[in-house]
């Protein structure tokens, strides 16, 4: 229980950001944002000292590795390339998630370190998930590719790759060409 009117304490935090960790992967930012709004709302009128409270639980538990952004970064760049996220758009993600700059082209290079051209791979990753251009059945691939182009290039993908990949002429062309 709190303090009537008064901040919570330090191992209360604590606790409710290892509960978190264990269901969510976070970065530190949004951590201490999701720290900050629950102590927030339980901080009857009294916040001054909050946001210091709350910044120091973060930096307590990335210094004992419990909050890792590298880490972070890496894994949440592999998951969204392996949808095929554009690489344009992971970085979007990344920078919302609170990932600083720094970590972001190092986290899509380790994320896919054997793919020479992450967009082409990615966009080849989308177009089989959702089954457009040459992944569509053959009857319905002319009167699709309109509709297909732009589902590519709503992704983030440029238009000259989402052509190169709506026009292939079957999906083994397409994986030729990642080789």
């Amino acid at each position: 229980m709190l303090p009537e009117g008064g901040l919570p304490d330090r191992a209360r935090l604590e606790r409710r950001a290892l509960n978190y960790l264990a269901r969510y992967p976070a970065s530190q930012a949004r951590l201490e944002m999701v720290l900050r709004r629950r102590a927030r709302r339980e901080a009857a009128g009294e916040l001054e000292g909050l946001d210091a409270l709350v910044r120091s639980v973060v930096v307590a538990l990335a210094e004992r590795g419990l909050v890792d952004d590298r880490a972070f970064a890496e894994a949440r760049a592999r998951a969204l390339l392996r949808r095929g996220r554009s690489p344009r758009r992971v970085r979007a993600e990344l920078t919302q998630d609170g990932v600083a700059a720094e970590l972001i082209e190092p986290a899509l290079r380790q994320a896919a370190p054997e793919e020479p051209d992450l967009d082409r791979a990615a966009a080849v990753r989308y177009a089989r998930r959702r089954g457009l251009g040459p992944f569509r059945p053959e009857p319905e691939r002319a009167a699709r590719r309109d509709r297909d182009l732009r589902a590519l290039v709503r992704q983030g993908f440029g238009l000259p790759l989402a052509r190169d990949v709506v026009d292939a002429a079957d999906p083994a062309s397409l994986h030729d060409t990642l080789a």
